[in-house]
């Protein structure tokens, strides 16, 4: 049997952040990056407030990651840079459930 990895997620449970999301070309659009994430949020503590950084609305690259944090209840935040490169922060409130 080979296992092969697909997908990875890196998150900080001190920062309470999304640190690194990506899944392979051929994985994507299964909904295996929702899983990750969904999975993470029972990591983090229930009270938390999660953030998570992808490209701006302008740019090309952001629509995919944009549409799915949006999805799962993440919201529009700050405007930053990181490494030069004009980004945008997202957050996602936790509840205790």
């Amino acid at each position: 049997m080979m296992i092969r990895i697909v997908g990875l997620l890196i998150i900080s449970k001190k920062k309470s952040e999304i640190c690194f999301l990506a899944v392979h070309p051929n994985y994507r659009k299964k909904g295996i990056a929702s899983e990750l994430l969904k999975f993470s949020f029972q990591l983090f503590n229930p009270q938390s407030t999660i953030t998570v950084t992808t490209y701006r609305e302008d740019d090309s690259k952001g629509i995919a990651p944009r549409r799915l944090y949006k999805s799962l209840g993440f919201i529009e935040d700050e405007l930053t840079m990181e490494y030069g490169y004009p980004t945008q922060r997202f957050i996602k409130h936790l509840m205790k459930q």
